[in-house]
Formats: structure tokens, C-alpha cells, sequence
């Protein structure tokens, strides 16, 4: 990084008030001499001139010129905690370096990284040693570059890196691959060592080539394609990522114009007990009917919500017609069932959760009895003190909690005892041929679950369960509680309805099941 010129002096000053009044006071004597009230002699008036002058001149010495703030150099273009360029100051440097690149026939790369989930490291250590963090990451990017290079701190856990004058453009790749591997080693939090996981976006001139403005915007976009990734990695920008957003950013307008024009649906997935066929509760799971493409899985449209933070008003929606659905099924005389509903970190982490939790359980009239709220491991472990608040606030109101995918997470057993919940849902992909044990670890790894679940007094629920052999497996063990296309695939309002009209469907399913075993 480039070192900061020296700032200007810059003080408040009572010299010109003084000023003013020594002024005053000489114009009062000069207009009683004139009334002929006062005899005072030339010479005083020039000694009087000399003083007045010689204090201007020291007042303006000691105050310094005005400063701009909006030039280069000042502290409004540099961040206060790390003291590194801002994001400003950063498109200046990327400017003249860019006319630097050009005039001497020379390479230069563009690196924007961001540091994955650091809002959860955030919330987990506490924003002072957050800031500690940033700093830390701060020395260690300036200890990684070049003399020449500039790094700055954009925003938040988001830095940019200007590889300056490099005679050739894979040397770009040598030295965003040294910043890699310098960035993997960890980082010392309160005597623990820490291993960030970051994303890096690159591009390089005159591979790609633009302004200063474009090539930063072509870092950030090959940025935000490592985090579509899975974070964790370095993407290289290239034209096609253009388009790839062009089209994101199409479709983020079509998610919110599905909102608005009622385009969202809720299907329902029975939740039904293995040893009687039973339907015991049903899972609300959203779908998009699109006007030209049909029915969007959630797989494509639900990342783009959380990305955008359409989350929040697409999970109010959810909540309020999951709970008026069953309702109003409970009010045409179905046996009463209790929804579940997932609730993603974005909105389970709003000041007002429980408040808007409530406002859907009152504006619908259904009791609490019957709504459940799904929250993964990663939600609830990101900071753990605060959600067991929040989750015995949920208790209170006589909401159930489950936690969706488990085994998937990095759950703490000494957490898991402190967290009020109801239920373990058990991550489809260890479901998949349980009962094989030559074919993998998850008969192993669901007989843990159920082992911990029992010792817990924890109900469990078996997800994407299909075949036969995975039932009578998990029956054996204990699960009495599946949800999958063995019994069912989720179902409109109106199939659900009919679902509920014709109670014997999953018996006999479960008629046909026990054939297929026995024969």
C-alpha cells in the first residue's frame, strides 16, 4: 500500500475573533480623533496596521489552509480502523494505474475478496474482536503484497488488491495464488487459531480489458460467481459472466414481480407414522407457478431470494399462508395437524422474528399447537447464547422447533441439550440405502442420530425416504416418523385437501409396503 502523504494542520482557532475586535477598537479611535475627542499620532495608526497585519499573518500560519476532504490523501478517502484506502480512493489508484499499465506496455490484475460468513464469525466472537479480525487481515494482505501493489478495505470483510505494472499476465495468477496460500494460514482468536474461508474474484489487463470502473466491476462480478460457488475459491472473470448476471439480475425482477402478482404457491408434504400409516403433520414447501416456465423448483429461485434479501418478505408469506391454509382446513372439520414451515438465518436473525411469528398465528387464528418451525444447524450454532433466547421465547408461545438436515451441520452436543427443541430431522442424504451398510457410513451415522434423539427424548423424523428397505430399516431402529416419496410427494392445496377427505391412501400404502417386504 502506498503510504499516506502527511495531512494538513487543521485547528480551531479564537485568533480571527480577537482579530475582529483589535480592528473594532483601532476604528473607535481613529473616529474620536475626528470628533476631535482624542489626539493620536500617525505613528500609532502604522504601529497599529504592523500588529494587525502581523496577527493575520500568525493566525492563518497556525490554522493552515482550508482543507478539501474530497481529495486523495485526506481521511475521508482512507478507512478509520484499518488505515488502508477505501473503496474511493481505491478507483483513483485503479485509474492511474490502469494509465500506467497502458503507457508502459505492462500487465496489472484486479483482486476483490471477501471473507466467507463473516457476519457469523462477527456475531459468534463479538464485533471488537470482529474489528481485531479485519485489521489483522488488513496487515496480513499488505504483508503479501508487492511494494507497488495497493490493497484496500471496500467494506465490511471485503477487500480490493491492485497488481501494479507486472510484465506479463500470468504472473497475475503467481501472485493472487501467493495471496491464496498466505491468507489460508490461521489467524490467532483468544489463544484459537482460525482458518478464514475467503472468495476471490480476478481480472487481469489486458486480458480483459475496459476503464477502471468496468474492470473493478468485472472483480466483483467474478467475486460474487465464487460465492454462487460455494465461496471458498477464486474465480477468473470472463465475458460469459456478463451474461450470467444480466440473467440473474432478469430474474431477481421476476421474483419480486411474483410476489406482487400472487405467482408463489404452497405445497404440503405429509409427515406420516410408520406403524400405522397415520398422516401425523404436514411440511409447507413453496414453489414458483411461473407464467411461461410452470412450476419453478425452490432449488433454482430460494438462493436468489436469501442473495437479494427477498427472504424476508417471501418467508412472511410463507408463514402467514402456512398458518391460514391449516386453518382454514382445521375450520372444515380435518383432523387438526401440525404445519412445519422452515424458517431461513436471514429471517430467524430479525430483531422483530417472534413479533412477526406472532402476527401470522393471530391473523390466522391457528393455535400455536399446530406450527412448527424448521431452522437449520448452521442457523442455530452462529450465535448460540443469544438463539437459545430466542428459541425458549418460540417455547413460550407454544410453537414446536425441529432442526432440518441434522447430521449435516457442526452441532455441539453440549449445545444440542441446551437448545429447546422438539425435533432432529435426519438429512435425506444419509437416508439414501441405510439399510445397505456395505454401500456407505449412513447406517452408521443414523443409528447415532436415533441413539442421541432417544437419550434426548428428542422425536425424529426420517426425509426422502423412498424404498421399502429404507422404512422397515429406519421402523427398526425406531423412527417412527417419515416424510418422503414412499407415501407421498408434496401436494397442492387441492391434492392435500383430497389427501385429507381420503385418510386411507397412506395405510394402504403402507399395506403395499409390508407386501413388497414379506414377498
Amino acid at each position: 500500500m502506498a503510504k499516506q502523504p502527511p495531512q494538513p494542520l487543521i485547528r480551531s482557532s479564537r485568533l480571527p475573533f480577537y482579530l475582529l475586535l483589535l480592528a473594532l477598537a483601532v476604528l473607535l479611535l481613529a473616529i474620536l480623533q475626528l470628533r476631535g475627542q482624542l489626539e493620536i499620532s500617525t505613528a500609532f495608526y502604522l504601529l497599529a496596521l504592523v500588529v494587525l497585519a502581523a496577527i493575520a499573518s500568525w493566525s492563518f500560519l497556525l490554522q493552515g489552509p482550508e482543507v478539501d476532504q474530497s481529495i486523495p490523501g485526506t481521511e475521508v478517502l482512507h478507512d478509520s480502523l484499518t488505515q488502508l484506502p477505501n473503496h474511493p480512493l481505491f478507483l483513483e489508484h485503479l485509474e492511474h494505474s490502469l494509465a500506467m499499465a497502458r503507457r508502459h506496455k505492462k500487465a496489472m490484475g484486479i483482486v476483490n475478496l471477501d471473507i466467507d460468513r463473516f457476519t457469523e464469525i462477527n456475531q459468534h466472537y463479538g464485533y471488537k474482536l470482529g474489528d481485531k479480525l479485519i485489521s489483522d487481515v488488513a496487515t496480513r494482505l499488505n504483508d503479501l503484497i508487492r511494494e507497488s501493489d495497493i490493497v484496500a478495505r471496500l467494506g465490511g470483510s471485503n477487500f480490493g488488491i491492485i497488481l501494479n505494472l507486472i510484465d506479463e499476465v500470468k504472473e497475475v495468477e503467481r501472485a493472487v495464488q501467493r495471496i491464496v496460500d498466505g491468507m489460508q494460514l490461521p489467524f490467532l482468536v483468544k489463544d484459537e487459531n482460525i482458518v478464514f474461508k475467503i472468495s476471490y474474484g480476478v481480472c487481469s489487463y489486458p486480458n480483459d480489458e475496459g476503464s477502471a470502473e468496468e474492470l473493478n466491476h468485472f472483480a466483483a462480478l467474478a467475486l460474487q460467481h465464487a460465492k454462487q460457488a460455494g465461496g471458498n475459491c477464486v474465480r477468473y472473470y470472463n465475458s460469459e459472466m456478463d451474461q450470467h448476471n444480466s440473467q440473474r439480475m432478469n430474474q431477481e425482477y421476476d421474483l419480486r414481480k411474483a410476489l406482487e402478482e400472487n405467482e408463489f404457491r404452497l405445497y404440503f408434504q405429509p409427515k406420516v407414522d410408520a406403524a400405522t400409516g397415520h398422516i401425523k403433520g404436514m411440511e409447507a414447501l413453496i414453489r414458483w407457478l411461473h407464467p411461461e416456465r410452470g412450476l419453478v423448483s425452490p432449488v433454482e429461485f430460494i438462493p436468489l431470494l436469501e442473495e437479494s434479501g427477498m427472504i424476508k418478505e417471501v418467508g412472511d408469506w410463507v408463514l402467514h399462508e402456512a398458518c391460514r391454509l391449516n386453518k382454514q382446513w382445521q375450520d372444515k372439520g380435518f383432523e387438526p395437524l401440525r404445519v412445519s414451515v422452515n424458517v431461513s438465518s436471514v429471517q430467524f436473525r430479525q430483531d422483530d422474528f417472534i413479533v412477526r411469528l406472532e402476527h401470522a398465528l393471530s391473523e390466522s387464528g391457528l393455535s400455536a399447537d399446530y406450527l412448527e418451525v424448521e431452522l437449520t444447524e448452521s442457523c442455530l450454532m452462529a450465535d448460540v447464547t443469544k438463539n437459545i433466547d430466542i428459541l425458549h421465547e418460540i417455547k413460550k408461545m407454544g410453537v414446536a422447533i425441529s432442526i432440518d438436515d441434522f447430521g449435516t451441520g457442526y452441532s455441539s452436543l453440549s449445545y444440542l441439550k441446551k437448545f429447546p427443541i422438539d425435533t432432529l430431522k435426519i438429512d435425506r442424504s444419509f437416508i439414501t440405502n441405510v439399510q445397505d451398510r456395505a454401500a456407505g457410513d449412513n447406517a452408521a451415522i443414523v443409528t447415532a442420530i436415533m441413539a442421541l434423539s432417544h437419550s434426548l427424548r428428542l422425536d425424529v423424523v426420517a426425509e426422502g425416504v423412498e424404498t421399502a428397505q429404507e422404512l422397515s430399516y429406519l421402523h427398526a431402529l425406531g423412527c417412527r416418523t417419515i416424510q418422503g416419496f414412499l407415501f407421498s410427494k408434496p401436494l397442492s392445496e387441492q391434492e392435500f385437501t383430497r389427501l385429507q377427505e381420503d385418510s386411507m391412501q397412506m395405510q394402504n400404502i403402507l399395506e403395499q409396503v409390508r407386501s413388497e417386504l414379506a414377498g
